[in-house]
């Protein structure tokens, strides 16, 4: 096994799925959000690209078993049930429910991997369970960093090193990306709480009133989870 980092999915060569795991990664927050809403009971995350396919999505679907979720510039869209906080999505408001979420960044990462065998769903959350999905299957693991709108991300990529960290030790191999993800994440590692509230992204969460989902997100190892995208629909295996 060779593991490898895809510091912008936007360059994601889609030809070159086969034989590979990818671990889309968006800390802050959308993949924190999603493995909290499956952990609480949601049947399944339909991740979409923009507000308007959401909107179409769920006058398709069952009023009452359907939540829009998502985002805008950090912010909750007008119209829908939720924003893109993942202390939301509490058993109460989510067990039983389909969720249609679009983010600015996170939703958009899928879209690129649509297709692929293997595509799990990745935070510091869920770290542990990941890397052992990830070894289990037996195919070479790629972190795919959701990334801040279509630029890089310090706070995706060292979640990613984090796991990268974990394989290596585990004797898979590392790409050269994938080092330089290592090395990050080491450099980070003591503190990453404050890695991330001085990152780009929290900083703007931060000003938006939301430095306490910051500390959800940076909470390591937590749950078990581990979210499978395929054929358009994120669930637990």
């Amino acid at each position: 096994m060779r593991a490898d980092m895809q510091f912008l999915h936007r360059n994601m060569p889609a030809k070159k799925a086969r034989g590979k795991v990818f671990v889309v990664i968006d800390v802050l927050r959308a993949t924190t959000t999603i493995i909290e809403a499956l952990s609480n009971g949601c049947t399944e995350v339909i991740p979409v690209a923009t507000v308007d396919e959401a909107f179409d999505q769920v006058k398709k679907s069952i009023q009452e078993e359907t939540l829009l979720g998502g985002e805008r510039g950090g912010l909750k869209v007008d119209g829908f049930d939720l924003g893109n906080s993942p202390r939301e999505y509490t058993r109460y408001v989510v067990s039983g429910k389909r969720i249609i979420l679009t983010t600015t960044n996170g939703t958009k990462a899928f879209q690129k991997l649509a297709g692929c065998e293997f595509v799990l769903v990745g935070g510091f959350t869920n770290v542990h369970a990941v890397v052992q999905r990830c070894i289990a299957l037996k195919a070479d693991p790629v972190m795919v960093p959701a990334g801040l709108r279509g630029g890089f991300s310090l706070e995706d990529v060292v979640c990613g090193g984090m796991m990268l960290d974990i394989l290596e030790k585990s004797g898979v191999a590392l790409m050269d990306a994938a080092k330089a993800a290592c090395i990050l994440y080491k450099s980070f590692h003591r503190d990453l709480p404050e890695m991330a509230r001085d990152s780009e992204h929290g900083r703007e969460l931060i000003q938006l009133g939301y430095e306490e989902d910051l500390d959800f997100c940076l909470q390591t190892n937590v749950s078990s989870s581990v979210p499978v995208f395929r054929k358009g629909s994120i669930t637990l295996d």
